[in-house]
């Protein structure tokens, strides 16, 4: 989704200028990558552990969770954790980032590595 998106921008860059040179203006790429970066879809964390509060979550009960959105982030808080951060985002920055990142890693993987067959008895001669 974010190539198509870069891709998207991209397109839209390249036709501001060519549009411009045909006008003689100098077209503004910034604002091709801001509209990229707005559409850019949130990250969901999908945590079941209060960043903030350090509660653990019960995400099937909608009153025991709401979200917070930091840096593209969509972290599962309880309510109480985020009036907190809300009235003093400082005392929390480090959990807070310490989630964020957690969310942005990239999953890990098993593999399993692949077993070797036997080999077939030598023919008899």
């Amino acid at each position: 989704m974010k190539k198509q998106l870069f891709v998207l921008a991209v397109m839209m860059v390249l036709g501001a200028n060519l549009m411009a040179a045909e006008e003689g203006v100098v077209p503004v790429a910034v604002e091709a990558v801001e509209a990229v970066e707005a559409a850019a879809p949130v990250v969901s964390a999908n945590n079941t552990v209060c960043p903030i509060s350090g509660r653990e979550l019960n995400l099937n009960d909608a009153n025991d969770f709401t979200t917070l959105e930091v840096e593209g982030v969509s972290l599962n808080v309880c309510p109480m954790g985020k009036a907190a951060y809300q009235s003093n985002a400082a005392q929390y920055a480090e959990n807070i980032a310490k989630a964020v990142a957690a969310a942005k890693a990239p999953a890990a993987v098993e593999v399993e590595a692949p077993v070797a067959e036997a080999a077939a008895p030598a023919a008899a001669y």
